[in-house]
């Protein structure tokens, strides 16, 4: 699963999303992060969950960057090989 996803859930009506990054703030218990993607650690069962708490920022500028409220989210395996991400809380920052 390709983290950037997350962003997808929040916008900024100056840049459009295109100086947004995000970071995880929580190590994933039920799998690994590599480059970015998530994946879950072979042969686990339909229905296993796995949350990743992270922060959405901006980028103003180099080693600049504006940083929201942590979003805890989870990571469900739905059927074997694949996912799909949910925002447990909503977004609380502007």
């Amino acid at each position: 699963m390709d983290l950037s996803a997350m962003l997808t859930n929040d916008y900024d009506y100056e840049t459009q999303q295109s100086a947004f990054t995000y970071r995880l703030i929580t190590t994933p218990k039920q799998g690994t992060v590599a480059q970015g993607v998530y994946a879950f650690e072979a042969d686990l069962p339909t229905g296993t969950r796995d949350t990743l708490v992270y922060q959405v920022g901006e980028v103003r500028g180099a080693g600049d960057t504006l940083w929201g409220g942590a979003s805890p989210g989870s990571a469900d395996q739905t059927l074997p090989r694949q996912w799909h991400l949910q925002r447990s809380l909503p977004d609380c920052h502007s």
